[in-house]
């Protein structure tokens, strides 16, 4: 699935297109694995093209993206995004392009390992506010709040629950054997998995719940004012819910598991790490059981 040269598609869909003129729109960039967020590209001169070769107007230098890969252009007054015939296709809001798309304010475009937000001229100021804080709480790959939002709200919890003498639970998600999947499909159906298995945990959750990716394939979730026999439950709904997931892109058709370790807060822990470390013990217990399990 990675853009090697001699596979690469290099025919624009468009010729001769003349520059537009200036614009307050922008693109910011959300998430790449090198580094980078919070970038801001104005498309103050369209087109732009997007892709590896350096002569591009944005140059991506990452191994899945094709030397000319895609373009942003103007056309009857409408921003517009097209791919140009890369290897590994792209992303508008998770689903591969097609053709020709009209960008509206708030789209993610993904090429690569680089994920961008459009944000259109209009009420700009306050997007980008919205958007540098969401970078600061969010991982923009799947769309969970981040490992530092996690630890400073469970630092919170563990402090509330100590205080009020209330409880609460945390889970340890892990997709088994992920590493098969980009060795076997590549990191662009990785990334793909990645967010459909964050997206079905989320749909198992409670709106007062916490979701956070971790690092890596796995995940954490704070169940608040939840005993360790209805995080169980939440776990298994989890568990059963991934193992029925169908990720689809291209050709790639696959189904994964999780492995999940449950643990309760205790007025016994001196802080939140033993908690973690409980729950990683459990999910360690789980992984020994054959993984697609739940221990608690």
């Amino acid at each position: 699935m990675v853009g090697r040269d001699e596979d690469t598609a290099v025919s624009d869909v468009a010729h001769a297109v003349p520059v537009a003129p200036a614009s307050d729109d922008c693109l910011v960039v959300v998430y790449q694995r090198e580094g980078g967020a919070g970038r801001c590209i104005k498309l103050d001169r369209l087109p732009l093209r997007l892709g590896r070769d350096p002569d591009n107007e944005l140059v991506l230098e990452d191994e899945g993206v094709s030397r000319r890969h895609a373009r942003i252009e103007k056309r009857a007054g409408r921003v517009v995004l097209m791919d140009v015939g890369s290897t590994n296709g792209t992303l508008l809001n998770d689903a591969e392009l097609a053709g020709i798309a009209e960008l509206r304010t708030g789209d993610r475009i993904k090429v690569g390992s680089t994920i961008f937000k459009y944000l259109s001229a209009s009420d700009l100021e306050a997007a980008l506010h919205e958007q540098i804080f969401a970078i600061a709480t969010t991982d923009a790959l799947t769309g969970l709040r981040n490992k530092r939002h996690l630890t400073d709200e469970l630092a919170r919890e563990f402090s509330r629950a100590r205080r009020y003498n209330r409880t609460f639970s945390i889970l340890m998600v892990d997709i088994d054997h992920f590493k098969e999947v980009n060795d076997r499909y590549g990191h662009q159906v990785g990334d793909v998995t990645l967010r459909a298995v964050a997206s079905t945990v989320l749909s198992c959750l409670n709106s007062e719940d916490l979701a956070a990716r971790y690092g890596g394939e796995e995940f954490v979730v704070a169940l608040l004012e939840t005993e360790l026999e209805d995080a169980v439950t939440t776990a298994e709904r989890i568990r059963r819910a991934v193992s029925e997931l169908v990720v689809s892109y291209r050709e790639a058709r696959l189904q994964v598991t999780v492995s999940i370790g449950c643990a309760e807060y205790s007025h016994a822990d001196e802080d939140e790490v033993a908690l973690f470390e409980r729950a990683d013990q459990r999910l360690y217990a789980a992984k020994e059981a054959g993984r697609n399990a739940v221990k608690s």
